[in-house]
């Protein structure tokens, strides 16, 4: 499914899999990805590092 290949800080091979909406993911070590989320009413803690920066940590972070 395209839904777990596409998140933010995700690696895309651009190749044909690509232009068929169907991207591979470029399996490498990656280092820390920060995500900022603003939103009304959040305070100044809206930033988070998600160390390792797989699809299911970076959902869970966000």
């Amino acid at each position: 499914s395209v839904a777990n290949r596409t998140y933010p800080g995700a690696v895309q091979l651009a190749n044909k899999a690509f232009a068929d909406n169907q991207p591979s993911l470029l399996v490498a070590k990656r280092k820390p990805l920060n995500i900022s989320i603003d939103l009304p009413g959040m305070r100044k803690e809206n930033t988070i590092t998600v160390q390792n920066p797989t699809y299911g940590n970076v959902a869970g972070a966000v």
